[in-house]
């Protein structure tokens, strides 16, 4: 074999190995929940989410936080739903996580691709407005 077909030999190689490479990281980078901070356009829901709360049994009305994280899919189907920080009754963040695990939405994107992604979520509970002269109380512990 002649020292330039060596040459050959070794860059295609070299290229075929790169190629191979590249091609690896891309299948990882659409494998896995990419967060906002990566994405080029972020996922948002086709439509509004609405959480309906009921009225408090003991007149009492719950304020509070919920934090979560939604996994979406390439397709706009939620995956799962991921609570991080909940200071409302139990009955109250099941009905957030329902809901935001029930919306349909638009992926997020990179290189103008769909992309599974991640997206945090932050839902502020308050009273109804026409409860604002009974009394507060934070979550049960």
């Amino acid at each position: 074999m002649g020292i330039e077909k060596q040459a050959f030999t070794r860059i295609a190689l070299g290229i075929a190995a790169a190629i191979g490479l590249s091609l690896v990281a891309l299948a990882y980078e659409f494998t896995r929940y990419l967060p906002a901070s990566e994405l080029d356009a972020k996922p948002y829901p086709m439509r509004r989410i609405d959480l309906d709360f009921p009225a408090s049994k003991d007149g009492i009305e719950y304020y509070g936080k919920v934090r979560m994280n939604v996994f979406i899919d390439s397709h706009g189907e939620v995956d799962r739903v991921e609570v991080l920080d909940s200071r409302v009754p139990q009955r109250l963040r099941d009905i957030a996580v329902n809901a935001f695990s029930q919306a349909r939405w638009e992926p997020g994107r990179k290189w103008g691709l769909r992309v599974k992604s991640v997206k945090e979520v932050e839902i502020d509970v308050e009273p109804p407005a026409g409860a604002l002269g009974q009394p507060l109380r934070p979550p049960e512990p």
